[in-house]
């Protein structure tokens, strides 16, 4: 039998070794450590992998601004393609077999924004895929935590951020990948600064402020040093980047340092390097480096500032004929790119309501049908990307078109431009904000919503005629204003519009101004006498615009062939241009009609002719 006194010792060892299983439940957990990364040396070969996330803003340009300014002097490139995920760029062979030759001190990987939260395995699977690829290569993989989409109160929608960050989180752990916190900073300063905008009006992508806190936060990723202090206005080879004040700029690398610092739970520039990690961040220009140096620039990669993405077909233009133009050659499978434009759903999201348009008996806010538009071309797989064009040029030899926007040169099979036509006004102080509240450049759409009060026509041409004798079925009066004391109308149409007893010319006339109500709706307009110099006031409820329109055309060069107003010269009941592969769809080559229905239907045409070009029919 064991003596007493060892029994005693036995039990006082065994309460010292093993902790009481109360207590250990009452104790958190110690949660693992921020995955981080040691800091980036001068001289640095960093790769950008992802999408439009990535390339708004050109905001790996920022990233190498930034720390150009601290002498850091990284060589900065970017692979990116819009709603690209990690998979379909494992799946793109350019991509892997030429970083397999290619040294990399640090590549960041982005995944498609919905693909860690819908289908979290495929982001593991091919998010690991990457990660061996890198390391292999002796580079540091880093994961960039991305954001939700804005949700109810303005920060990053709490469900999806969840999901983003266990996600990434899993894999960066799992792979002994760095990791990138942006989301968190994203949310952190939605939550102290609400009245700064990270989003685009989508909710989704970054606006440049957005883009550059993200920059902020890979900074201190990458170098681990704290970005307080960087300029907000950056620029890289002549072209701006961005335009933050000052105090603006602050308080995003405020945040973005605060995001860090929590996280990375060490001073800036002194963190320790996460267990398995890289041990030495060698860049290929480090005499210390023991790495291949690569095999120079390679066909794919390009600047920083200019990234080539292959598209099928590209939409340029957001209205009724690219929607459906989009609508139509995603379910072809063909995977549109539509190119936004700075005016998302064209000219009917400056209208009110819609009573024409075929399927809504009761109506629908302009505004809203072009949001139903998109969400259906969405559906079927069309891609986003909200630039503006600067302009199209197409290689004769292989017949591919480039299409520059101010941060990204795109690669097409074909385009259908469907950019609309800007109708002309007078300029006047005022004038933007009256659109849809008594100024309007289309009878046809508005007339009917001014039933039984005064309005007026600006214009003295056949189309001013046109508009004047429609609103005469509406209005009580339609004054015809014109600045000269003849009509530029044909004989016969100026005949039957001043025979209208409905219709009074205003001769020798110009608006010089408007007038509204206490609800900013339009009630009267100054006139002035161009000759006696008088004014007067005229009392309407309308203005309707019919000066001309402008076709959206000057990107395009000499690519197509315009008529005397400048629309685009199609073929004889077709869409295509003179240009092989180039379509034009909508107002830009529509001078007749000018209509929803009528750019709808055109852009189902021009979807069609594409797809029987690329199949060579």
């Amino acid at each position: 039998m064991m003596p007493p006194i060892k029994i005693f010792l036995l039990l006082i060892f065994s309460w010292a070794a093993f902790p009481r299983p109360l207590q250990a439940r009452e104790e958190p957990p110690t949660s693992p450590s921020w995955p981080c990364c040691v800091p980036a040396r001068p001289g640095s070969r960093i790769l950008f992998l992802g999408n439009s996330y990535t390339f708004f803003n050109r905001m790996p340009a920022m990233v190498k601004a930034m720390a150009d300014t601290k002498g850091l002097r990284p060589d900065v490139h970017m692979h990116a393609a819009p709603a690209a995920s990690l998979q379909s760029h494992w799946n793109d062979r350019r991509a892997r077999s030429n970083m397999e030759g290619t040294a990399w001190d640090f590549v960041i990987l982005q995944d498609q924004s919905a693909t860690p939260i819908r289908t979290p395995e495929r982001t593991m699977e091919f998010g690991e895929k990457w990660c061996s690829l890198i390391r292999a290569a002796k580079g540091t993989p880093i994961l960039m935590l991305t954001w939700g989409k804005r949700g109810a109160s303005g920060t990053p929608d709490p469900q999806e951020q969840k999901a983003l960050l266990e996600t990434y989180l899993k894999l960066a752990r799992r792979e002994k990948a760095a990791l990138a916190p942006v989301g968190i900073a994203w949310e952190n300063c939605l939550k102290r600064h609400p009245g700064i905008q990270l989003y685009q009006p989508d909710g989704r992508h970054p606006t440049e402020e957005g883009s550059y806190l993200t920059a902020c936060v890979i900074y201190f990723t990458l170098f681990g040093k704290s970005p307080l202090g960087l300029p907000g206005r950056l620029s890289l080879k002549g072209t701006r980047l961005s335009n933050l004040p000052a105090d603006r700029a602050r308080i995003l690398q405020t945040v973005a340092r605060d995001t860090c610092r929590q996280l990375f739970s060490a001073t800036a520039g002194t963190r320790p390097a996460t267990a398995g990690l890289q041990a030495a961040a060698l860049s290929p220009h480090s005499a210390k480096s023991t790495r291949k140096t690569g095999t120079g620039p390679l066909p794919w990669q390009r600047t920083y500032i200019h990234t080539i993405m292959s598209e099928q077909v590209i939409i340029i233009g957001a209205g009724c004929a690219g929607y459906t133009a989009a609508i139509y050659t995603a379910r072809a499978n063909l995977s549109p790119l539509l190119i936004t434009g700075s005016q998302i759903g064209g000219q009917l999201t400056t209208t009110t309501e819609v009573e024409n348009f075929p399927g809504f008996p009761d109506g629908v806010m302009g505004p809203d049908l072009m949001f139903l538009m998109q969400q259906q071309a969405e559906k079927f797989g069309t891609r986003f990307a909200y630039e503006d064009v600067k302009s199209v040029v197409r290689d004769e030899a292989t017949g591919l078109f480039t299409v520059k926007t101010s941060g990204q040169n795109y690669e097409t099979r074909s385009i259908i431009v469907a950019t609309g036509a800007s109708a002309r006004y007078l300029g006047i102080p005022g004038e933007e904000g009256l659109v849809g509240h008594g100024l309007t450049a289309c009878a046809t759409c508005d007339g009917a919503f001014y039933r039984d009060v005064p309005v007026c026509v600006v214009g003295g041409g056949d189309s001013a005629c046109e508009e004047a004798m429609f609103l005469t079925r509406f209005a009580s009066r339609v004054y015809l204003i014109h600045r000269r004391d003849t009509l530029r109308a044909s004989k016969i149409m100026a005949e039957r519009t001043l025979s209208n007893e409905k219709i009074f010319p205003m001769w020798n006339s110009t608006i010089v101004s408007y007038k509204t109500d206490d609800k900013g709706e339009l009630e009267a307009v100054m006139l002035k006498d161009v000759v006696e110099g008088d004014e007067t006031e005229l009392p309407v409820k309308c203005v309707f615009m019919a000066i001309g329109h402008t076709p959206n055309t000057s990107f395009l060069g000499d690519l197509v062939d315009r008529d005397d107003a400048g629309y685009i010269i199609r073929k004889t009941g077709m869409m295509a241009t003179r240009t092989p592969g180039l379509f034009a769809a909508g107002d830009v080559a529509d001078p007749h009609y000018r209509q929803a229905i009528s750019s709808a239907g055109m852009g189902c045409s021009a979807a069609i002719e594409a797809e029987r070009y690329l199949l060579g029919l």
